[in-house]
């Protein structure tokens, strides 16, 4: 299977569309099962998914049959997980960093 993924021709305007799904939406499920033969099974989709996904930095969170689930964090994150880790929130940080000069 891995062979045949490697030698399959993939659209640019195909991965254009996915690539700007996955910034905007961070969550894009891919039905691969049309896209070969061999794709309408696990192994065959997972694989193609696993290619797909390296091309465009993003990770396989799911592979059910022929479908895939790629993610991909789409911009900067919403929370700030080494303060939360930290256990401030992030009021203390936004107080911090207003009265004091933080290093």
């Amino acid at each position: 299977v891995d062979d045949r993924v490697a030698r399959l021709t993939i659209d640019p305007r195909w991965m254009e569309r996915a690539d700007a799904l996955l910034w905007k939406r961070e969550l894009v499920t891919l039905r691969l099962g049309g896209a070969t033969p061999w794709t309408k099974k696990r192994a065959g989709a997972t694989a193609l998914g696993r290619r797909i996904a390296g091309e465009l930095g993003a990770h396989v969170a799911q592979a059910v049959g022929h479908t895939v689930l790629l993610y991909r964090p789409g911009g900067p994150p919403g929370l700030e997980l080494d303060v939360l880790a930290a256990g401030r929130g992030p009021q203390d940080d936004v107080t911090e960093k207003e009265g004091q000069d933080i290093n």
